[in-house]
């Protein structure tokens, strides 16, 4: 059957083809954009930090750095080796191996990734390159988490025998500035 789709309507006759069938209606509006959001949902960019593997939340701005600076800042902790000038903004640099009190494998193959973008920016150490995950139902419970990293997971997904968790960096990063401006306020 042939189609007369500037009427909207297939005459009478011989079959369609296939590919005429499926081009013959729309889909329902926003259908197919329905489809590639949950397809998209689903894939999660996760980067290591020592032994732990921690996930990007959803809808974040996310860069690799290259060569790049850190000035230090005088009189703060360890695991804040200092700020970059990132196309004119100063953006803390954070060490979470030191933060987390992990142990230091002396891997030579550390960058420095930045989450969000402008005021928000923060950037991290991390093992090697950020790579996209498929997670699936998050674990039903909380695996042991070190100390500082207990009140700023949102979720955690058992993948590839590795436990991903999901960080929520904004949260993270305002407790450890406010740790940090109690601690210079104390002296």
């Amino acid at each position: 059957m042939r189609t007369d789709q500037s009427a909207g309507r297939a005459p009478a006759g011989p079959w369609l083809t296939p590919t005429e069938a499926l081009g013959f209606c729309d889909p329902a509006q926003g259908a197919d954009q329905e489809v590639r959001r949950t397809e998209e949902d689903s894939v999660r960019y996760g980067f290591r930090v020592g032994s732990l593997g921690l996930l990007v939340v959803q809808q974040t701005a996310s860069e690799l750095i290259g060569d790049v600076s850190v000035y230090p800042v005088p009189n703060t902790p360890p695991w804040f080796p200092g700020l970059v000038n990132l196309r004119g903004n100063l953006v803390p640099v954070f060490d979470l191996k030191r933060l987390f009190g992990l142990p230091d494998d002396g891997g030579t193959d550390r960058k420095l990734l930045v989450l969000d973008k402008e005021d928000s920016a923060a950037g991290v150490y991390v093992d090697g390159f950020p790579r996209p995950l498929r997670v699936g139902q998050p674990m039903e419970r909380m695996p042991s988490l070190p100390g500082i990293l207990e009140d700023h997971v949102a979720q955690a997904y058992f993948l590839d025998d590795t436990v991903w968790l999901e960080l929520r960096h904004r949260d993270l990063f305002l407790a450890v500035g406010h740790s940090m401006l109690a601690a210079g306020s104390g002296r």
